[in-house]
């Protein structure tokens, strides 16, 4: 999740889940988070770094 932008069914299917729904429900349970909004806070604080390091 942290380093593609695969659809989440693609992820799901790559990971033997079988659909989306499948991974979403078990990716939430795990992680406390949907894919989208783990991606969206990782691509954040990815993005807050890399700008801290240009300083």
């Amino acid at each position: 999740m942290e380093e593609t932008s695969l659809p989440v069914s693609v992820i799901a299917m790559h990971v033997g889940l079988g659909s989306a729904a499948n991974f979403r429900h078990h990716f939430r349970t795990s992680v406390g988070l949907s894919p989208t909004a783990y991606r969206s806070r990782f691509r954040s604080a990815d993005g807050e770094q890399q700008s801290r390091a240009s300083d």
